[in-house]
């Protein structure tokens, strides 16, 4: 790549696209899947200049404008924000895939849309590696064409029916939350600076299977979900001193608060799930950490306990975001009666007797300290400013508070837990809760209304759940007094 010009390098990218999309339409899977992976390569390649040639890579990337803009300070502005018109060197092989894909559908040879929905996955992994240097070349951009060649796939009637059911999800729970590759420790990790712009697109690819209702397409990805070991929710991270173990170098008068700052910090973390406050529990975490190394003798334990205790942090954030986006989904299907969509959530835990496997990953809460955390998904203090910016509607906020009661029937019905146990976590904004309380009751009283909804919460018969509903609702109102 290095011998040539950039013109050459893209007409060599469009011309060996012209020949797969002409062999994609006679269906030549040998001679696909052969070039595909030397077309992988040759991006792949790209990327490689960005350790060793920075300057060369940025070349390659980045389009003729882009270097006339740049010296712009006004201008400029433009390429931060819409960066990706700037970046032709990798818009121009991915759009190359994009047209391979559309060939193969036209033509029904479906199989090779699955071979290069895996090469997108490959890019993904590449580009998260990587924190670019330049701050005009956005990475969010690199992620951005991929993402949007994935969701046109999910569009696509035919190519969705066909695509192998780990690559429903990989693409999304692969980068986001791989820690072990091939039994081994990944070299990276991912930059949670990222999470938002993942987060939008795989709702985004939920919400499509509801309004278009591939309900066996929705349970394989809950069901991908719920058992993927890669989510890592059953295991222990395997702590050696939490830093609270360290309060004896805290103990003096300055240091004393930030005792109690870490002990808030160690109860406030299961309930992050917002770019905002993720923020600043790692800024809050950095200060302690900060004030232990100044009164600390040089303790290599202590640097690995930090590293652990951040490792939990990035897991627990990233997870609840996940079920931040299940749970939106879970109240859209609500407001469009497909219920079928939300049976299949509230069963999730069902699902494992058709796939031989056993859950490892809750999706939806079994207790009230579970369901605390749901209501920092409606109630939280940034709720209102930082809401989900991948489905929108009129009565949304009206319609999730109903979502979120089912979930609160369904502990009661199934668990019969004491409602005087539930606490309002500080993460919630009581003000915003208050506000709503007297609402919550009428919204509950109306689920008797719904049939459907009275059928899949086994809610006829006995009525001995409803007094502890009430209780439930009693105590959210002394709480917020």
């Amino acid at each position: 790549m290095k011998s040539i010009t950039k013109e050459r390098y893209l007409q060599s990218i469009q011309g060996i696209g012209n020949i797969l999309c002409y062999e994609a339409k006679k269906g030549n899977r040998q001679f696909i899947s052969r070039h595909l992976s030397e077309f992988k390569k040759i991006i792949l390649k790209m990327f490689e200049y960005y350790e060793k040639d920075f300057a060369r890579f940025k070349d390659i990337v980045t389009s003729s404008q882009f270097a006339t803009l740049a010296k712009d300070p006004l201008r400029g502005f433009r390429l931060i924000h819409r960066s990706e018109e700037y970046l032709d060197g990798f818009a121009v092989p991915v759009e190359q895939l994009d047209r391979i894909c559309r060939a193969a559908v036209e033509s029904g040879y479906l199989f090779i849309c699955d071979e290069i929905m895996g090469v997108w996955g490959d890019f993904l992994l590449e580009i998260i590696k990587y924190t670019l240097r330049d701050e005009l070349i956005r990475r969010e951009a690199f992620v951005n064409f991929v993402l949007e060649k994935i969701i046109r796939i999910n569009e696509n009637e035919k190519m969705r029916a066909l695509v192998s059911d780990d690559l429903l999800t990989d693409w999304y729970l692969e980068p986001v939350f791989l820690s072990v590759k091939n039994g081994k420790e990944a070299e990276w990790k991912f930059n949670l600076e990222l999470l938002p712009i993942f987060n939008r697109y795989f709702g985004v690819a939920l919400i499509q299977l509801v309004d278009k209702n591939r309900i066996e397409q929705f349970k394989r990805c809950i069901q991908h979900i719920a058992v993927d070991e890669t989510l890592g929710q059953e295991k222990d991270p395997g702590y050696g001193k939490e830093l609270s173990d360290y309060r004896e170098l805290l103990a003096g008068a300055e240091q004393g608060p930030f005792s109690a700052s870490y002990y808030k910090l160690k109860d406030n973390i299961k309930y992050l799930c917002r770019q905002r406050q993720s923020a600043q529990w790692n800024d809050d975490f950095q200060k302690i950490v900060t004030v232990i190394r100044n009164v600390a003798p040089a303790d290599n334990e202590f640097e690995e306990d930090i590293k652990k205790e951040s490792a939990q942090f990035a897991k627990i954030y990233r997870y609840n975001s996940l079920l931040r986006i299940i749970f939106s989904v879970g109240a859209y299907a609500l407001r469009n009666k497909k219920y079928d969509f939300v049976e299949c959530i509230f069963n999730y835990d069902e699902l494992r007797y058709s796939s031989g496997q056993a859950v490892k990953n809750p999706i939806i809460p079994d207790n009230f300290d579970f369901l605390a955390i749901f209501f920092g998904f409606i109630f939280g203090i940034e709720h209102r400013i930082f809401n989900d910016d991948f489905i929108t509607y009129f009565d949304k906020e009206k319609n999730e508070m109903k979502y979120l009661l089912c979930l609160t029937v369904r502990i009661i019905r199934r668990w019969e837990p004491d409602p005087c146990k539930f606490k309002i976590p500080n993460e919630v904004s009581k003000e915003n809760i208050k506000k709503v309380v007297p609402e919550l009751r009428s919204i509950g009283e109306n689920i008797f209304q719904d049939k459907e909804l009275v059928r899949m919460l086994d809610l006829s018969g006995d009525m001995g759940w409803w007094k502890k509903f009430e209780d439930f609702l009693e105590q959210l109102k002394v709480q917020v007094q």
